[in-house]
């Protein structure tokens, strides 16, 4: 149920949204060109899932309206992921295959 779009021209390079009350897992494939997104829609049970790079490590600002989790690669590269309206606890980025 999950949706993503990417609208040419903007600052964002994808927009990812959830479903309300489904555990949404909201993708971050790190080692592609892409390296901001936005994701609404974001719940208790959700997680955002960081792909393509085991040894990258994450940063959560959580003092706004908004969570900012910086990921840092491990070549050195930054992908940054606002999370619209919530705070996000570090339990819920996990790294996939």
């Amino acid at each position: 149920d999950l949706f993503a779009n990417e609208l040419a021209g903007s600052l964002i390079d994808y927009t990812l949204i959830g479903t309300a009350a489904d555990a949404d897992a909201f993708n971050i494939d790190l080692p592609a060109a892409e390296d901001v997104y936005r994701v609404e829609g974001f719940d208790a049970n959700d997680q955002i899932v960081l792909l393509g790079d085991a040894g990258a490590t994450f940063a959560i600002n959580n003092t706004g309206t908004d969570s900012i989790v910086t990921i840092t690669e491990t070549g050195g590269a930054v992908t940054t992921v606002t999370v619209v309206g919530v705070d996000v606890a570090e339990a819920a980025v996990v790294y996939g295959a």
